[in-house]
């Protein structure tokens, strides 16, 4: 319950606009790193590999909490969605214009009917399934907002019983 009302919180903070980002320097592989941070137990249990492929070099300007939810947000839901044995990878890359972050999973994928609708609040795949694991349909939609706060896109590729990448991008000249 704590949950859902922290995370109606933090949605109706970014819908009001009263967010303000703080934009700083961030090393991208200690995002990473304190992203998954509250998913490394679950996964050890469910006995899924996770790896994180990004240099210390690569980094990016924004808000670290805002984007450490994101990223956060993002794996929990790989994690939910692929199979005991399964694999979650992280990458991180910067160019001349962006740090895009991928987060990819072998897991079930994605209906095509779903794909539209999963950054909606409130929208959940397989309601069943997320019942089980206290999935509201808040993160994404929460993931989504705080994206597009850093001035960046986020879009999904899905491949049903294959796996799901998300790939995030955040400009390198992101600014008010």
């Amino acid at each position: 319950m704590d949950w859902l009302i922290e995370a109606l919180l933090k949605m109706a903070k970014l819908d009001a606009g009263t967010v303000s980002m703080k934009k700083k320097t961030v090393n991208v592989s200690d995002l990473l790193k304190k992203s998954v941070q509250d998913f490394l137990i679950p996964m050890e249990l469910r006995e899924q590999n996770l790896v994180i492929d990004c240099t210390d070099m690569v980094s990016l300007r924004g808000d670290e909490y805002w984007l450490r939810e994101a990223v956060g947000n993002i794996v929990k839901n790989c994690m939910e969605h692929t199979p005991a044995g399964g694999e979650i990878c992280i990458r991180a890359a910067e160019n001349h214009l962006y740090t895009e972050i991928t987060v990819s999973d072998n897991g079930a994928g994605i209906d095509k009917e779903d794909l539209p609708h999963i950054f909606e609040r409130f929208y959940r795949v397989d309601k069943a399934r997320s019942r089980e694991t206290g999935g509201n349909g808040l993160g994404l939609a929460i993931t989504r907002n705080a994206i597009l706060l850093h001035r960046g896109s986020i879009k999904v590729h899905s491949i049903e019983q294959q796996g799901t990448t998300f790939a995030v991008r955040i400009p390198l000249m992101y600014s008010e």
